[in-house]
């Protein structure tokens, strides 16, 4: 029994060394391995009643992309990337945000983008993606 290195007036039983408790004794623990010691956290956020918001067109000029949305509201904001779950892979710099008629316009910078498959979505002001659309880059949505 050792005292918990956050809590010392907790003391939990661990194995002698690096090894595991033997098969046959009176308590049997796998040892302190991280997955035996760490406890998920998980949240859960609801977009607020009423501001789902949806991309209603996609509409590109070389590599120029005008994009319209509607019931979305303040905060809310758009992003072009490779894939939707990675805000990291952008093609046209930061998330622009919607004007008051929920129209943005994103550019993107590299030339040689054009007719390469990318995703636009749709960004609630918390971050999390309500809605997306695939399309190439300077052609037709997809």
């Amino acid at each position: 029994m050792v005292p918990w290195g956050w809590c010392g007036e907790l003391h939990i039983a661990v194995a002698p060394g690096i090894g595991a408790f033997c098969n046959g004794l009176e308590y049997d623990h796998g040892g302190l391995s991280l997955q035996e010691c760490l406890v998920p956290r998980l949240v859960v956020r609801a977009v607020a009643a009423g501001q789902s918001g949806k991309i209603e067109s996609v509409a590109w000029r070389r590599l120029r992309c005008r994009v319209e949305v509607s019931g979305a509201g303040d905060g809310w904001k758009v992003h072009l990337r490779v894939s939707p779950g990675n805000p990291s892979n952008e093609l046209a710099g930061a998330p622009q945000p919607l004007d008051g008629e929920g129209r943005a316009s994103l550019l993107v910078m590299e030339e040689d983008s054009i007719g390469k498959p990318a995703v636009l979505v749709l960004l609630s002001p918390d971050g999390q993606v309500t809605d997306k659309r695939s399309c190439l880059v300077g052609g037709e949505d997809s």
